[in-house]
């Protein structure tokens, strides 16, 4: 069984992944919004 990732990991790959979605071809950005003190 695979080891879950941590969650700093976890959104990190969240928002690599909303960066591919970036409509400008020079600078591919994503981010993450977190609602301070919320876990999963």
């Amino acid at each position: 069984m695979d080891t879950r990732p941590a969650l700093d990991e976890y959104f990190m790959n969240i928002a690599e992944v909303v960066a591919t979605r970036s409509t400008c071809l020079r600078n591919y950005v994503g981010a993450v919004m977190l609602k301070r003190g919320e876990s999963c």
